[in-house]
C-alpha cells in the first residue's frame, strides 16, 4: 500500500469520525431543546388550567371554555381524573379521538410526601402515538391527598418513529 493510500485514507477516516460527532452532537442539542420547549409549554397552559377551573357541586371539574380552546389550538390533549368519584374528564379533541391517558392509582401518589413537588412528566404510548405529558395535582383535600389530578399531554410523533437508539428515543 503506498504511503498516499494509507494518508487518503487516514484523513478520510479522520473526517468520517468528525462528522459523526458533530451529527451526534448537534441532534442531541436540538431534541434537547425540542422536549425542553415542549415541557415549558404544558407547564404554561397547566398553570392556565389551574388558575381557570372551577369544582361544581358533586365535585366533578369544568375548564373555562375559552381555555379549552386555547388549549386546542395549542395542540394540547388534556384530561382531569376524580379519584373520589373515578370519573374522567376530557378536552373535546380527546374525545373524538376517543383517547385516554393512563392514569396512576392513588396508592403512588399518596408515596409522595411534598405536594408541591407532585408534578411530573412522563412519556406515554396511546397505540401507535407518543405523547409527552405533564401530570399534576389539581386539587388537594386537608388531608393531603390528590382529589383531581391534571393531565396535559402534547403529540410527540409516532411509536415506530425511532429507530436508531431506543435510549435517545425514549
Amino acid at each position: 500500500m503506498s504511503i498516499r493510500l494509507r494518508l487518503t485514507a487516514w484523513y478520510t477516516s479522520i473526517l468520517a469520525v468528525v462528522l459523526i460527532l458533530f451529527g451526534a452532537s448537534f441532534y442531541g442539542l436540538v431534541r434537547f431543546y425540542t422536549y425542553q420547549e415542549v415541557k415549558n409549554r404544558l407547564e404554561e397552559q397547566a398553570n392556565r388550567v389551574r388558575s381557570s377551573f372551577y369544582v361544581t357541586n358533586n365535585l366533578s371539574v369544568k375548564i373555562d371554555q375559552s381555555q379549552a380552546t386555547r388549549l386546542e389550538d395549542a395542540q394540547i390533549y388534556a384530561q382531569v381524573y376524580n379519584y373520589l368519584d373515578k370519573s374522567l374528564t376530557q378536552s373535546l379533541n380527546m374525545q373524538e379521538l376517543n383517547m385516554k391517558f393512563p392514569v396512576p392509582d392513588a396508592a403512588s401518589l399518596k408515596k409522595q410526601t411534598n405536594p408541591n413537588q407532585r408534578s411530573w412528566f412522563q412519556r406515554v404510548h396511546v397505540g401507535q402515538n407518543s405523547f409527552l405529558l405533564y401530570q399534576g395535582p389539581l386539587t388537594i383535600d386537608e388531608n393531603n391527598n390528590v382529589v383531581h389530578l391534571l393531565q396535559l399531554g402534547a403529540y410527540t410523533g409516532q411509536k415506530n418513529d425511532c429507530w436508531i437508539w431506543s435510549e435517545l428515543c425514549y
